[in-house]
């Protein structure tokens, strides 16, 4: 299978940004991300990031 489409997730960017800077040995529990500009969307969704278990990479 070969990986062709990338599909951002922010909140996977942001979570690794977090434990970049917290360290993931430090005992920290959280990091407090600021400046960051969201809109708020009731709409979005998963979906668009799910992909069929037959063209799963990682299963």
């Amino acid at each position: 299978h070969e990986f062709m489409v990338q599909a951002l997730c922010t909140a996977d960017e942001l979570a690794g940004a977090a434990e970049l800077v917290k360290g993931n040995l430090s005992r920290v529990p959280v990091a407090v991300i600021r400046g960051y500009q969201w809109a708020q969307d009731d709409t979005a969704t998963i979906a668009p990031v799910l992909r069929d278990q037959s063209r799963d990479l990682f299963r």
